[in-house]
């Protein structure tokens, strides 16, 4: 009797085991979903290197996957198209829901854009603290606002968003200086707020200095195609 209440004992503490182990497994699946799934406050926010280039009236995100870019202009344009790459690849959406491009105009710095500043939309002062961000290969790039605009990354952007790495010298139109402001002019910073007239600032993907956003060789404006970098924004 005594070795049949063991057995029973015994079996049971099995029973719970194993169901323990299955609901561990069930727990990380609906905390961690993946795939298209919103980034919960606290986890690192994604940014990367559009796969696709444009020119520097960004007349390239207008048709085919962005078609519904096409009747946006300027930084709006810009932005559509990367929330279409980040959608389209499954990308974690921010608690904003939003992904939007790396660039400064004359009425707008990113500095404003990231931080989610509505006024006033130049020469503002981001918040202390802000989310870490990673790029799709998973490395720390910046930690908070202080690293983003500090001047230098943790480690290169130049992985698109899906998850290939650029080929080496990969350049990006940014019209952004190291600390997220336009430096400059709009003729001599941005194309003419993304014309085809002036000149522009470029970034260099592979650097982790103030080139990576700021590079002394950036694309003619009125000929050149680069591509662009997409940050998730908080």
């Amino acid at each position: 009797m005594e070795a049949k209440r063991i057995n029973v004992l015994a079996i049971t503490i099995l029973t719970f085991i194993s169901g323990a182990c299955s609901n561990l497994g069930l727990l990380d699946k609906l905390e961690n979903p993946g795939g298209t799934g919103s980034v919960s406050q606290g986890q690192a926010l994604i940014a990367f290197l559009s796969s696709q280039s444009t020119n520097a009236d960004l007349s390239s995100y207008t048709t085919g996957p962005f078609a519904s870019c096409g009747g946006l202009t300027n930084l709006a344009r810009a932005d559509c198209a990367c929330q279409t790459m980040a959608t389209n690849a499954g990308l974690p959406m921010p608690m904003s829901g939003k992904y939007i491009a790396w660039l400064s105009s004359s009425s707008n710095d990113m500095s404003c854009r990231l931080a989610g500043i509505t006024s006033p939309l130049v020469s503002c002062t981001p918040p202390s603290g802000g989310p870490t961000w990673t790029n799709t290969n998973g490395q720390i790039i910046a930690n908070g606002y202080g690293g983003i605009f500090g001047g230098s990354l943790m480690a290169p952007l130049n992985y698109t968003e899906a998850k290939v790495q650029a080929s080496a010298g990969a350049l990006a139109w940014t019209g952004t200086g190291t600390d997220g402001k336009l430096t400059g002019t709009a003729a001599t910073t941005t194309c003419t707020d993304w014309s085809l007239a002036g000149s522009a600032i470029g970034g260099l993907a592979d650097a982790v200095n103030a080139n990576w956003t700021n590079n002394s060789t950036p694309p003619s404006c009125s000929s050149g195609t680069a591509q662009i970098y997409c940050f998730a924004k908080p």
